[in-house]
């Protein structure tokens, strides 16, 4: 009696697990190591060593790069709650998304490297929403956009009052964000997977571009849970659009997300 068994699932299954963990070393090690780079500098320096602008200029790389790695890490543990089973939990409160956009942008311009980013945001209405989820979601798609346009050009961000239907609910007032980029784009048989866990798109136009293949398959799940939506639109070589839209009142107070992505109230 011979037993065949198709082992194909796992070993791509460890393959990518293999691939993220090397990923995810390369992105934990790469603010950490600036902000000890920097914090030696000062105290190598001494007192006196820096005038105090330089010295608040280096003491700000080291916060943002230490917000950095902080986020970082707060999705990896998201990821591993979603994959448990184990429910995120969300603390909607009144939140200006004019001032959470504006904070997210000031934050991402000490990452642009001929860049110039342009900000198209009206008065928007206050929306009730969880604002360190929402504030991921907008420094993950600003960093992308940044991350996947290496060659500079104008990255612009859009928010406008906008009723929409999602898969679960029928039309409802609420704003979309879009973050736009003049970058690499999307290859259009890659678009499907955008959002799934681990994904990363191959090719040669991404060497030397890092990443966890975690930030999409995140942000999907903690819009989902505000009952929002994301989407992508992109033409390879043209760039890309990313967009979410909250409602103004989300359908629940306080839903958890667990692995499948449903939400559930308290």
């Amino acid at each position: 009696m011979v037993v065949l068994e198709d082992v194909t699932d796992i070993r791509q299954a460890e393959q990518l697990k293999t691939s993220f963990v090397a990923a995810a070393s390369h992105e934990l090690r790469t603010p950490l190591t600036s902000i000890r780079g920097f914090v030696a500098t000062l105290l190598q320096a001494g007192e006196g060593g820096f005038d105090w602008e330089t010295q608040a200029e280096f003491l700000e790389i080291v916060d943002t790069e230490a917000e950095r790695l902080g986020q970082l890490l707060d999705d990896l543990l998201n990821t591993a709650r979603i994959e448990s089973g184990m429910a995120i939990q969300f603390n909607f409160t009144a939140l200006d998304l004019n001032v959470l956009i504006n904070r997210v942008v000031k934050l991402q311009s000490s990452y642009v490297r001929g860049h110039a980013i342009d900000v198209q945001v009206g008065q928007l209405p206050t929306v009730m929403a969880d604002e360190g989820k929402v504030l991921q979601v907008l420094n993950n798609l600003l960093s992308n956009a940044i991350k996947y346009s290496p060659n500079g050009g104008t990255i612009t961000v859009v928010g406008v009052e906008e009723q929409r239907a999602t898969d679960t609910a029928p039309p409802r007032n609420g704003v979309r964000v879009s973050v736009t980029d003049q970058g690499m784009g999307i290859p259009k048989e890659a678009l499907a997977g955008m959002f799934q866990r681990f994904y990363r798109v191959e090719g040669s136009h991404m060497v030397g571009i890092k990443g966890t293949g975690l930030g999409l398959y995140l942000i999907k799940h903690l819009i989902e849970g505000h009952g929002g939506k994301i989407w992508v639109d992109s033409e390879f070589g043209h760039g890309s659009t990313f967009s979410f839209w909250l409602p103004i009142e989300p359908s629940s107070q306080g839903p958890e997300i667990s692995e499948n992505g449903a939400g559930a109230p308290k």
